[in-house]
């Protein structure tokens, strides 16, 4: 719940005593039938539609108490941006997590799995350069402006064998070996789907990093998916028939075959 309320959350440790936390209606379902019992408190969560999302609140000093324990805020942004902190200092708020999250690999990648659904997932898409070459950019993409959280997420993939690279607004994993480490041992959970970007709004974030995976590998034996294409069009409709056909092998080796690629990498 820490991970969730960090990502896309709050808490309100005056007199109303909220939680809060804003996603996807299928992700916050599953959220609040996991979050319905914590440390032996029974949570009432309400549930409110807000535009696209689902906005669940739960009342009660003793959550919020949960919360004090573990960090000193979970305020990520800056003081003095909307809504402004009384406190009376500047800049970002100093935000530690909990050491036992980081005391093994099963625990940091639980913490990451929750913080990454509901801020981050996968970057992918076709563009066509000035001198003609269609290209596919792909990247997993973690949301998070506040310096010293984005620091501790850092150490937490590390503690997983990922390397990621620091952007002022999150971090970002780039390489097959990261996209592999991320898809075996922390993913998205499986409610989560990809909300922006015309190519796979709408697929499992889970199924488009398969994609990602499949796409470097056949990348890596020089024949580049984007090189059999001559108008990115027929590459975008190509690779939703792939993400469609994702979990089936048969499938997705006729399709590659289709574009004179014999045998696709395991």
């Amino acid at each position: 719940m820490l991970a969730v309320v960090l990502a896309d959350g709050s808490v309100d440790f005056g007199t109303r005593y909220t939680v809060t936390f804003t996603e996807d209606p299928a992700v916050v379902k599953r959220l609040v039938e996991e979050f319905s019992h914590v440390d032996n408190l029974d949570i009432r969560w309400t549930i409110d539609g807000l535009h696209n999302s689902a906005r669940a609140r739960a009342y009660g000093k003793p959550l919020t108490e949960i919360f004090r324990s573990m960090v000193g805020t979970t305020r990520t942004r800056k003081f003095e941006t909307y809504p402004r902190s009384t406190h009376e200092g500047a800049g970002y708020p100093r935000i530690s997590l909990p050491r036992e999250i980081f005391e093994d690999k099963k625990t940091a990648g639980e913490f990451l799995r929750y913080y990454s659904t509901c801020d981050g997932g996968p970057e992918f898409s076709v563009y066509k350069r000035a001198n003609g070459w269609i290209q596919i950019h792909m990247g997993i993409k973690i949301g998070c402006t506040n310096p010293y959280l984005r620091q501790e997420l850092k150490s937490l993939f590390l503690v997983n064998g990922i390397l990621t690279h620091e952007a002022p607004d999150g971090l970002d994993i780039s390489s097959l070996q990261g996209f592999e480490k991320f898809s075996q041992s922390i993913g998205f959970l499986e409610e989560s789907k990809v909300r922006r970007g015309k190519l796979f709004r709408g697929f499992p974030k889970n199924d488009v990093v398969s994609l990602m995976i499949l796409c470097r590998k056949v990348s890596l034996k020089n024949q580049w998916i984007a090189g059999k294409f001559g108008r990115s069009e027929e590459l975008e409709a190509f690779l939703r028939a792939c993400i469609n056909a994702i979990k089936d092998e048969g499938q997705l080796a006729d399709l590659f075959r289709s574009i004179g690629i014999d045998e696709i990498p395991k």
